[in-house]
């Protein structure tokens, strides 16, 4: 995406480093969701093609493992490949529920004398209960130090930017990323957004100085109605300093 100072924004292509341990973590996740899923596949399809009957029980085992493995797999993808905020949290969300699973549900729901199946299933579980619990603390504290980096890299309005560049509107709407006929509200929001980003104190771009000061000017003029409404009609001297 290009911006309205002639670079690229922050580019896709820049993700999160992640430390050797969020790597580690992220394979680990890889390898759970694949074991759950062999574990859930290797016990019921046997008993599919030959006709045997299963506890109610081991199926409602063998069925959530086997969703909790599918979901885990796909996350620890997403997880190890786009290196984004909405990623990272989706992979902490599914170690929440893991753990919330095999601390709470499963226990109350396994059965007091488990046939040899429900053990292996059950052994698989309790096996990784505390490491899951270590991976999901872990991750919870590395967000709150990764979090200003997700947002250094995220693009600030998407489709909404790219519809404004498009269009012809005055100068200062395009710094902020809003359409002319943007309301108070929508303004506030792309500023604050922009600040985030663009911050000298947070942003790695050697101009963010110049272009925070841009922002800041544009909020100024356009928060006010007053001033707002002089900007529409004569953009030409406020870009000339006559304002």
């Amino acid at each position: 995406m290009v911006s309205f100072w002639g670079g690229d924004i922050e580019e896709v292509k820049n993700k999160v480093e992640y430390t050797g341990w969020l790597i580690g973590i992220g394979i680990f996740g890889f390898i759970d969701g694949i074991a759950s899923i062999f574990f859930s596949l290797f016990l019921r399809l046997p008993a599919i093609l030959y006709g045997i009957a299963l506890s109610l029980s081991l199926v409602t085992l063998l069925d959530t493992y086997l969703l909790l493995g599918i979901f885990l797999l796909l996350s620890s993808v997403l997880f190890l490949t786009v290196r984004k905020e909405v990623t990272y949290l989706m992979y902490t969300g599914m170690f929440a529920i893991l753990c919330i699973y095999r601390t709470i549900i499963l226990p109350h729901f396994a059965p007091s004398q488990p046939t040899f199946p429900e053990q292996l299933v059950l052994i698989q579980s309790y096996s990784f209960t505390f490491i899951s619990w270590l991976i999901f603390g872990y991750l919870i504290y590395k967000y709150f130090n990764l979090k200003t980096e997700f947002r250094k890299y995220e693009k600030p309005y998407g489709h909404k930017r790219e519809k404004v560049e498009s269009e012809d509107v005055p100068y200062y709407y395009k710094v902020l990323g809003v359409s002319k006929d943007a309301t108070q509200e929508e303004i506030k929001r792309a500023y604050y957004r922009l600040v985030r980003i663009y911050h000298p104190d947070v942003s790695a771009d050697p101009e963010a100085r110049r272009k925070f000061e841009e922002i800041r000017k544009a909020y100024e003029v356009l928060s006010d109605p007053e001033k707002r409404a002089k900007y529409d009609k004569f953009e030409h001297a406020y870009r000339s300093g006559r304002y």
